[in-house]
């Protein structure tokens, strides 16, 4: 026999020797990580495997045991997935490992969910996701049914909750594509797009909203409100006006505000100033602005009698509001009574100085009048939304 022949075989019977060792060894850590599981000492037995390099799906397996026992599922699927990759000789134990942890999960869940514990509720939603995908690419669902739109719901309403809009966004409209003309799916959406200011979409729930439900309240306000936001100005009054008297006191009062606010802007000062009237009582802490506005609204019909009143009423409510102080005097102007004008005008011109804001000669009413308009109108003409 050569040499060669000699080393060949020499080789040969080595590497067979390591592979029995290695064999033997692995089956030997394995043994005494069995024993562990047997005595229920999971920590020590996970310890034990997280030091080596497992390489093999027996080793995965048994890590997903001891994993699945400390609860901690997260890392248990992944062990789950390492497992599979190696082969399928415990396929069986790590279905049952993923099924039953599913259970476990989806109980937690739902709990979670109604304590209002949103962050844990989304973190076991995803734990389930993740047992659906790996059940789901391995085959091993057989009568292991997914549902996986209430999966989405938990992730879209804790999302939401927690204010993560467009996470909820995305969860919310995976679902509504099998749910449609869902009205609880379709309120959240619309809140979801009008916070975010989408109002094209938010429009188009708000239309699905009224032509299923009726005269839906928020429904209503959105439509008005996203109208407006996208210019359609006349759209948006008749909007308003038409939700008015369909929405509830409190609804209709905002709703009311803001059609006066929105005839102000457009200077439909005849029309403005009835719904501007009608919103003071509720909302005592906005007094000083929407009598400015009623007061501007009379004054440029030349009515100087309702406007002084107005604007007198503004400075009761904020004597430093140089705009009020300014448009007083211009009554006083135009109502013949030059002296009380003047001093008036002196004292916006103070205020003007305290405040830091651009104002007229103070002699001079007409200069007085563009720029009361002016300054009154780019601080002034927002409408108030309901959110």
């Amino acid at each position: 026999m050569s040499k060669f022949a000699i080393w060949k075989r020499a080789g040969t019977s080595i590497t067979a020797l390591v592979i029995v060792m290695l064999a033997v060894s692995c089956s030997s850590n394995y043994s005494s990580v069995k024993r562990m599981l047997r005595y229920g000492q999971y920590e020590a037995a996970n310890d034990h495997l997280s030091g080596r390099s497992l390489y093999s799906a027996e080793g995965y397996a048994l890590k997903a045991e001891a994993l699945f026992y400390m609860e901690q599922y997260a890392d248990m699927i992944e062990s789950c997935r390492q497992s599979l990759q190696y082969g399928s000789r415990f396929r069986q134990e790590i279905r049952y490992y993923l099924v039953s942890a599913h259970i476990i999960v989806k109980g937690n869940l739902s709990k979670t969910y109604n304590r209002d514990d949103y962050e844990k509720t989304i973190e076991y939603a995803h734990i389930l996701q993740s047992i659906d995908k790996l059940l789901e690419d391995n085959n091993l669902i057989q009568d292991y049914q997914l549902d996986s739109d209430t999966l989405n719901y938990y992730l879209a309403d804790s999302y939401f909750q927690t204010e993560q809009l467009d996470s909820s966004q995305y969860y919310y409209e995976s679902i509504v594509s099998y749910s449609k003309n869902n009205k609880y799916i379709l309120e959240k959406l619309g809140t979801i797009y009008y916070k975010q200011r989408n109002y094209d979409r938010c429009l188009s729930i708000s239309n699905e909203l009224l032509e299923n439900y009726g005269n839906h309240e928020n429904a209503l306000v959105w439509r008005a409100s996203c109208l407006e936001a996208t210019g359609d100005t006349i759209e948006a009054l008749n909007a308003y006006i038409y939700a008015i008297d369909r929405l509830s006191s409190e609804n209709k009062a905002i709703m009311t505000k803001n059609v006066g606010v929105l005839l102000f802007t457009m200077q439909e000062w005849r029309r403005a100033i009835p719904f501007l009237e009608n919103t003071l009582a509720a909302f005592p802490a906005d007094a000083a602005a929407i009598h400015l506005m009623v007061g501007e609204s009379a004054f440029n019909l030349k009515d100087y009698r309702a406007a002084r009143s107005h604007f007198t009423r503004a400075l009761e409510q904020n004597p430093q509001d140089y705009n009020a102080m300014r448009y007083l005097g211009l009554c006083h102007w135009y109502g013949g009574d030059e002296k009380r004008a003047r001093e008036l005008f002196a004292t916006a011109e103070k205020l003007k100085s305290n405040t830091g804001k651009s104002g007229g000669d103070a002699g001079s009413p007409d200069k007085y009048d563009e720029q009361v308009e002016s300054d009154t109108k780019s601080e002034l003409g927002t409408a108030e939304s309901l959110h």
